[in-house]
């Protein structure tokens, strides 16, 4: 995957974005109110190729996942209208970046995936993969 090519496949989406959340954006937390009114698609998972991390406890970043240590990760689909969509990508904290997100039903979606360069320069990056998702870790104590 290249930039551009995210940038040309997110551009030329039209007036919706078909994407994916799996963090603090999720139907009930904090952060839902950034996609509300969106059509709702149904619940999905990723493809088993990824892991979850948190930085510093407070919002969650999925990565790509070395061969054989992927896990799926629960997540929401959303047709999210064009202009709430950039509104929701200019507001992501740093370290998240726009990227396709592959599911475990074959289908490939765009979403926030974590920048590797910016993740290298963090002390405070936690694995959560094992709590099972991002609302799961949110609830632990």
């Amino acid at each position: 995957m290249t930039t551009g090519a995210v940038i040309a496949t997110v551009s030329s989406m039209g007036d919706a974005v078909e994407s994916v959340m799996y963090g603090t954006t999720m139907r009930g937390l904090p952060n839902h109110h950034r996609i509300e009114g969106s059509e709702f698609l149904g619940v999905a998972a990723t493809a088993p190729i990824y892991r979850l991390l948190a930085v510093g406890g407070a919002y969650p970043l999925l990565v790509a996942a070395r061969p054989g240590e992927g896990a799926s990760i629960p997540c929401e689909r959303y047709r999210i209208p064009r202009a709430m969509w950039d509104a929701k990508v200019a507001a992501e904290p740093c370290g998240l970046v726009v990227g396709e997100i592959f599911l475990s039903d074959g289908t490939t979606v765009i979403g926030m995936l974590g920048d590797g360069a910016w993740l290298a320069e963090r002390s405070d990056v936690e694995d959560i993969t094992q709590h099972g998702g991002w609302a799961a870790f949110a609830a632990t104590p």
